[in-house]
């Protein structure tokens, strides 16, 4: 799935958690869906509700660093709205695996994600025809 991150992180809580907004699911080169991704995961499901409408986004997915697993980062990931918690979002793992992969350079980049109590391997490897993007 295409994607674009934003020209700048944003502080998007009042921890001070880095907010790093992505167009995940482009149809060329427009469009998609302004996803907030979140490094760390705010305990209270208050803020997670709060940080969607404080960006500026519909939904927004949390980070949490886990360690690794079979030579891979483990991650989980966990999604929020303004109106509550969601089991799962396709947009939400698209932004979080193209942040995630940008962090590590660009280059292709697996990791297993955890999600709702299923465990997967995400992967991401930016368009060789495109410019890279923005950071």
């Amino acid at each position: 799935m295409p994607f674009s991150l934003g020209p700048e992180a944003r502080s998007g809580s009042r921890r001070g958690l880095p907010v790093e907004i992505v167009d995940a699911c482009l149809r060329g080169r427009g469009g998609g869906s302004p996803t907030a991704v979140v490094h760390g995961l705010p305990a209270p499901a208050a803020e997670r509700r709060r940080i969607p409408g404080q960006v500026g986004t519909s939904h927004a997915v949390f980070l949490r660093q886990e360690g690794h697993e079979g030579g891979l980062p483990v991650v989980s990931l966990r999604f929020a709205t303004t109106a509550g918690d969601l089991p799962a979002c396709g947009h939400g793992t698209v932004a979080a695996l193209a942040v995630l992969a940008e962090r590590a350079g660009g280059r292709p980049y697996r990791a297993v994600l955890r999600v709702a109590g299923s465990t997967f391997t995400g992967r991401a490897e930016r368009d060789r025809n495109t410019a890279p993007l923005p950071r």
